[in-house]
């Protein structure tokens, strides 16, 4: 039956390791925390599995991967199960009547569901480090009840099942991980190291890969599911742009990063393969051929791997720029939709390009949010975020991006939708304005479904989600002149990982969530002591005529109140805590002289510093003291980039950034582990 845990230390369990908070006698759970209080072991397996098997909702379809929307069937009925982050709930909707039968609260903010083989709900809380497990009654009216919930590295995301169903996967975005499960125990099978904020992830065909999803970095991760030692492969989702009035040294023959990699997808190759050549062959008479031999097999198809992301091009950085923030070169934008298309069996993308689209990319899908694909007519739907629609794109091209056929417009935030092949019916969540959207694909005349769900939110809650709306809000002139929005360079309210070319040199994307309190002056330059007048100058800056009144007041609040990563309940082993521990001794020593700019490690001392970072292109010598709150996870540092990692930064000082020249390299080592918690 696996391992056996209580209440309480299941809740305290190592970083990764999993354990039980939900009590064995199920109930939905409002708080994960409040099963916590009993001391009763129970083994780990039990905790988790069905109490009443083979009844209630079976999942609707194969695809094994998880989004905020899923389908389940259940006396020929189809179910929705829907999540929702800011109600912290799930919404059962029944598709054919379009009104929601049942709420179940959940522990924590659900980013993705997944249906598992035997009807359980598996549900990422990236809130509460956690995946709860829930259970299906009998009835569609019935509300899920909680079997358990297991500890994650920060900030659970994405989910996905081995074809085999014997596998559950976890991404964790803050931490970085990637957890396997094995379903029938919920035991821990392995954990690896991913690069920077996974998203998604789904697990070919063959069940030998898995594939992952980054926010940040123009990358896709494969990790090896064969072998011991899961090896993680990098794949490079880089494309170089192209332009009908392209001139020899225009600047397309770069390589261009990509950001905004929150979903992914596969589809089967539509057509099948051609017969054999015969090309060459010489007829002979009827009577002389030869015994017919059978046709040699032909290779499988293989399903191709999708992923909606945003291609970029944040300029040299070496070079001052005659724009703010990147120039568009030969027509094609700065930020331009691009879907990359990737050989699973090569590992590797055969999307090497992207088109001009003109100079504003108006009301293009430059915030995909979900994905999900509908195999027999291999068509890709993306939920885009700022045009508030859902395109579908024939994915049988080397961009599906363009080869737009529809599109589906929807309430604002769409961040999850599924789609039942049989039926040809879509189901789309809208987190910003909460509702689900029922479409008829192959009725295009028939009117959309909107759907209500349970939730009225507080008057402070409903004042930071109408700041959300501003900030993901795209073709505003009064935000920047091409249309970009503010979540363009801070998705999630975080930073792109990016270096920009501007006119005064270049400059790294800083980090905005969880960091807005007590960190004045604001930019790099430091110019502005309050957050209005440092926002404007970004307008400004971005071509903008700018926001004013209560719009302004709205994305303010958002920007000040978008919340960081959550790294409660996410505990390290013994022998990191000493590390840390003496870590945070050496920041404090005023022989390092770390505290004495950064006070506290999370304040800042408002001053202007000259510490030797000038590059080439600068225009300025000092420079703003940062934050470090949260700097684990915004690499690279330094106001140009210069550095990957926080080792990197502390043994490259000269003593005008404090004094580690003479700290040896396990203290290094002990001063980076200590940042890291800020």
């Amino acid at each position: 039956m696996g391992k056996t845990w209580t209440g309480k230390l299941a809740w305290a369990t190592l970083l990764g390791t999993v354990g039980s908070v939900a009590g064995a006698c199920g109930g939905t759970v409002p708080g994960a925390k409040d099963a916590a209080l009993s001391n009763v072991a129970v083994p780990l397996a039990a905790q988790c599995t069905r109490i009443n098997p083979d009844v209630g909702p079976v999942r609707a379809d194969t695809h094994r991967q998880g989004n905020a929307v899923s389908l389940v069937k259940l006396d020929g009925k189809t179910l929705a199960y829907v999540a929702d982050e800011d109600s912290q709930s799930i919404h059962t909707i029944d598709v054919a009547l379009g009104r929601e039968v049942a709420t179940t609260a959940v522990g924590g903010s659900p980013a993705q569901t997944l249906v598992l083989a035997d009807g359980r709900v598996a549900v990422t809380l990236r809130d509460k480090n956690a995946v709860q497990i829930l259970e299906p009654g009998e009835n569609a009216t019935d509300a899920l009840t909680s079997r358990c919930t297991l500890a994650m590295p920060a900030e659970p995301y994405g989910l996905a099942s081995t074809p085999d169903d014997s596998t559950l996967l976890v991404t964790s975005g803050w931490a970085h991980k990637l957890v396997a499960l094995q379903v029938d125990t919920l035991a821990k099978k392995f954990e690896v190291e991913l690069p920077r904020e996974p998203r998604s992830v789904l697990v070919d065909d063959d069940g030998e890969r898995a594939f992952v999803s980054h926010l940040v970095g123009g990358r896709m991760s494969v990790v090896d599911l064969t072998t011991g030692k899961h090896e993680v492969r990098d794949v490079s989702l880089s494309a170089k742009g192209i332009s009908p009035s392209a001139t020899r040294g225009g600047g397309l023959d770069k390589w261009r990063t990509g950001t905004q990699g929150y979903a992914l997808a596969k589809v089967a190759p539509v057509d099948k393969l051609p017969p054999p050549a015969t090309q060459g062959e010489i007829p002979r008479a009827p009577d002389k051929l030869p015994p017919k031999k059978p046709a040699p097999p032909q290779p499988k198809p293989k399903a191709r791997v999708l992923a909606p992301m945003v291609t970029v091009d944040p300029g040299d950085p070496g070079v001052r720029s005659t724009a703010y923030y990147g120039d568009v070169v030969q027509g094609v934008p700065r930020m331009a939709p691009m879907v990359s298309v990737i050989d699973p069996i090569a590992e590797r993308s055969l999307t090497k390009s992207v088109l001009a689209l003109g100079d504003r990319p108006s009301r293009q899908c430059v915030l995909p949010r979900a994905a999900a694909v509908r195999p027999s007519m291999g068509r890709l739907y993306v939920t885009c975020l700022g045009i508030d629609a859902v395109v579908e794109l024939d994915a049988s091209g080397l961009d599906p991006a363009r080869l737009e056929l529809r599109r589906i417009s929807v309430p604002s935030g769409p961040t999850g939708i599924a789609v039942d092949d049989s039926t040809g019916v879509a189901v789309i969540w809208s987190q910003f304005d909460p509702g689900v959207t029922i479409v008829q694909l192959d009725k295009e005349k028939a009117a959309p479904v909107s759907v209500a769900v349970r939730y009225t939110p507080s008057a402070s809650a409903k004042q930071l989600a109408d700041g959300r709306k501003m900030f993901h809000q795209t073709d505003d002139s009064r935000i920047a002149s091409d249309g970009v929005a503010c979540a363009g360079c801070h998705p999630d309210g975080r930073e792109d990982s990016l270096t920009w070319a501007t006119p005064d040199g270049p400059r790294q994307t800083i980090m905005l969530a969880g960091r807005q309190t007590s960190t004045a002056p604001y930019g790099w330059a430091g110019k502005h002591d309050n957050l209005p007048d440092y926002v404007a100058e970004t307008f400004r800056r971005l071509g903008g005529t700018g926001l004013q009144g209560r719009d302004l007041d709205m994305l303010l609040t958002y920007v000040q109140g978008v919340p960081g990563p959550a790294r409660d309940n996410v505990n390290t082993a013994s022998d990191q805590n000493t590390l840390i521990a003496h870590g945070k001794e050496l920041f404090e020593n005023e022989q390092q002289g770390c505290a004495t700019c950064h006070m506290g490690g999370r304040g800042v001392d408002k001053t202007l510093h000259d510490v030797g970072s000038t590059a080439s292109a600068d225009s300025l010598s000092k420079y703003d003291t940062p934050s470090l709150r949260f700097i684990s996870g915004t690499a690279p540092y330094f106001h140009d980039g210069r550095y990957d990692t926080l080792q990197d930064m502390l043994k490259a000082s000269d003593h005008r950034m404090g004094r580690v020249l003479h700290m040896s390299q396990k203290d290094v080592t002990a001063l980076a582990a200590y940042l890291e918690t800020l």
